[in-house]
């Protein structure tokens, strides 16, 4: 009988400690839980901010005046006065003093053309006159003494925009011609 008081003593002292351990565990994995419910809440706040910030810089970028628009929104037909943005990026190379070597830095520069006055205007005549003007920039990179064959640049991307009146383009060319 003794054998068994013994028994069943070391059996409830092994089942309570158990226990124990098992509430340790319970509460580990709740702070646990509790902890990772608190990152998924600053992650969803940081998404957000970013979600506002995106919207922000959307909302900030260049839009065309009311007098003026794209050639996805003007009628087409009539008289028209349009320019040209072109973006481009052109190579630069510069030699580092402390290592030696040649590093490769790519300058986007933005160019704005003429208002031009284009008779009839329709999708057509907006192709001919972005490559027109395109060909005509290439041409005085080639007439450039320092360009070398080696740093041609390259044409991120051109967009022609289109105004009723030669004043509301030149105001927005002036205005806006800096910006893509």
């Amino acid at each position: 009988m003794k054998y068994n008081i013994s028994v069943c003593i070391a059996l409830i002292v092994c089942l309570s400690l158990g226990a124990c351990h098992n509430k340790q565990d319970e509460a580990r994995i709740k702070a646990k839980d509790n902890y990772i419910e608190s990152l998924t809440t600053i992650s969803a706040d940081k998404q957000n901010k970013i979600d506002s910030l995106k919207k922000l810089i959307d909302s900030l970028k260049y839009v065309p005046k009311e007098d003026s628009s794209t050639t996805d929104n003007i009628q087409q037909g009539g008289t028209k006065y349009v320019y040209v943005k072109i973006k481009s990026s052109k190579p630069r190379f510069e030699r580092s003093e402390y290592t030696g070597k040649t590093m490769l830095y790519w300058t986007e520069n933005i160019f704005s053309s003429e208002v031009l006055e284009i008779q009839d205007y329709d999708e057509d005549k907006k192709y001919k006159v972005l490559d027109g003007v395109v060909s005509n920039m290439k041409l005085s990179w080639s007439d450039d003494p320092q360009n070398s064959r080696h740093e041609v640049e390259k044409i991120l991307d051109r967009k022609c925009l289109v105004f009723s009146s030669y004043a509301a383009a030149s105001k927005d060319k002036y205005e806006n011609g800096n910006t893509f």
